[in-house]
């Protein structure tokens, strides 16, 4: 009988260290940089709102989760709630934009850009709110 005690517990402190082990490398796991992927999609930050704004549904399929390189004029520059600097591209005739926001790798190189400034970024879609958003963006040029 203490034989089959010693094995239960055996195997309940394997299965805890198993689970600790792997919820503390998923937990710490460093982030993957889009830096050296290639883009899924190419495009010009105005055809890709407009894109969305005519099929918000088949553009989510086509675009979530996706790398995309978009270029654009800044329109608009601020930072979000963790400072990280957030541009948004359109040609300032259009009614939505992309808004960008730029991984901390490119945050320094972020700084020297003004509004009206052409630039190309690549980044993460994550959908649209009311512009299309890019996440983890990497300044290009």
């Amino acid at each position: 009988m203490k034989k089959f005690i010693k094995t239960i517990l055996f195997i309940v402190i394997a299965v805890i260290v198993v689970f600790i082990g792997s919820y503390l490398y998923l937990r710490y796991m460093p982030a993957k940089s889009i830096d050296k992927q290639p883009a899924d999609y190419t495009l010009t930050a105005t055809a890709l709102a407009n894109e969305y704004n005519m099929a918000l549904e088949k553009s989510d399929k086509k675009y979530i989760d996706r790398i995309i390189t978009v270029s654009g004029t800044i329109s608009n520059i601020s930072t979000d709630q963790n400072q990280a600097p957030v541009f948004i591209l359109n040609d300032g005739n259009a009614d939505a934009g992309v808004l960008c926001t730029i991984d901390q790798a490119s945050a320094k190189k972020a700084s020297a850009y003004t509004m009206g400034d052409k630039v190309t970024v690549k980044g993460i879609c994550t959908g649209m709110l009311f512009e299309v958003v890019l996440n983890k963006c990497i300044i290009i040029d």
